[in-house]
C-alpha cells in the first residue's frame, strides 16, 4: 500500500468518526463531529499540497492552502474545490473548540455533507481515487475476513441490510479463528470435573459458552473495545456453524431481517476490530491455516 493511499484511509477514518459522533446524539456530539470533519478536511488539503509540491510553511493558515496549491510547480491546473463551505466548517470548529459553542444538529449535518463532497472532489482531482470507496478493509490482510467484509460493503451500497449482517457474520467466523490463535480456547475435560455428573450435558454446554464469552471479552478489553459496543455486537450478530471446514449460516438465521442501524453498526464494529487486532498483533507469530496475520 502506498503512503498516499494509507493517508487517504486516515482521512476516511476521521470522516467516519465524525459521522459516528454525529449519530450519538449527545450534548456535544455535533461539536465533536464538526471537529473531526475539519480534521479530515485539513488532512486532505495537506496531502494535496504535498502531492503538487507546494512550498509549505509552519505558519500557513487553513485558508492559505488554496493559494499555495494553485501556485505549486506541479499543480498542472489542479485546484482545490471552492473554500467557502470549508471555511464555514472551520468557523464551526473554532466556535466549539475555543468558545464551547456546538453547532445545531442540522448545521452539523449540512457541514458533514459539505465535507464529504469536498473530500470526494479533492481525492478524485489530486489522487484519482473514489473517496467514497475507500475503506479500512484495505488494511486487513486475512483474505477471507477481507473478502466477506467487501461483500458486506457492496451490500451496504445496495442498502441490502440483512445481507450486510450475513456477510459480517461469516467474516466474524473467520476472525474468531484468528482470535483463538491470539487467545486460545480454554480446554475443559469434563471427565475430570465433578460438576459434569451433577449438572449434565446441557449445563456443560452453558459453562463452555460462558467461558468462551469471558475469553472473548478479555480480548475485546485488551483491544480497548467499549463494553457497550462489544455487548451490542454480540446481541446483533448471528452465529455461523462450520461445515466441511467453512463457516455457514443456518437457513432460519438467514431469514431474519435487520435494520440499517444494526447493519451499519455491525459492519463498522467488525472492520475496526479486525484492523485493531492486526495492528496490535503485528510481529506476533500468528498463523491462520498457513496464512500469517501481519
Amino acid at each position: 500500500m502506498t503512503a498516499p493511499h494509507q493517508q487517504l484511509l486516515l482521512v476516511k477514518y476521521l470522516y467516519q468518526k465524525g459521522e459516528d459522533a454525529l449519530a450519538e446524539g449527545g450534548p456535544f456530539s455535533s461539536g465533536l463531529a464538526v471537529s473531526l470533519f475539519q480534521d479530515a478536511a485539513e488532512t486532505m488539503v495537506a496531502l494535496a499540497a504535498k502531492e503538487v509540491g507546494a512550498k509549505m510553511s509552519p505558519k500557513v493558515s487553513f485558508d492559505g492552502y488554496w493559494e499555495l496549491i494553485e501556485r505549486a510547480p506541479s499543480a498542472n491546473g489542479r485546484k482545490l474545490p471552492p473554500n467557502g463551505p470549508m471555511l464555514q466548517l472551520n468557523a464551526a470548529r473554532v466556535a466549539f473548540k475555543h468558545h464551547g459553542v456546538p453547532p445545531s444538529v442540522e448545521a452539523a449535518t449540512s457541514l458533514r455533507n459539505y465535507a464529504e463532497q469536498f473530500l470526494a472532489d479533492t481525492a478524485a482531482s489530486f489522487f484519482k481515487v473514489d473517496f467514497r470507496s475507500l475503506s479500512s478493509i484495505d488494511l486487513i490482510t486475512h483474505p477471507e475476513v477481507a473478502a466477506h467484509l467487501r461483500n458486506a460493503d457492496a451490500a451496504r451500497e445496495k442498502e441490502e441490510w440483512t445481507l450486510v449482517v450475513m456477510e459480517c457474520a461469516l467474516a466474524n467466523a473467520f476472525l474468531t479463528k484468528v482470535v483463538e490463535k491470539v487467545l486460545p480456547p480454554i480446554p475443559l475435560d469434563w471427565d475430570d470435573l465433578v460438576v459434569s455428573s451433577v449438572l449434565g450435558k446441557t449445563r456443560e454446554k452453558s459453562i463452555e459458552e460462558t467461558v468462551a464469552t469471558m475469553r472473548n471479552f478479555t480480548l475485546a478489553t485488551a483491544l480497548r473495545v467499549p463494553l457497550g459496543d462489544f455487548l451490542k455486537f454480540r446481541t446483533i450478530i448471528p452465529s455461523a456453524v462450520t461445515f466441511e471446514g467453512k463457516p455457514t449460516l443456518l437457513p432460519d438465521i438467514a431469514k431474519r431481517s435487520y435494520s440499517r442501524e444494526e447493519a451499519e453498526f455491525v459492519f463498522r464494529y467488525l472492520a475496526n476490530f479486525a484492523v485493531t487486532l492486526e495492528r496490535m498483533t503485528a510481529g506476533v507469530p500468528i498463523s491462520t491455516g498457513g496464512l500469517p496475520l501481519q
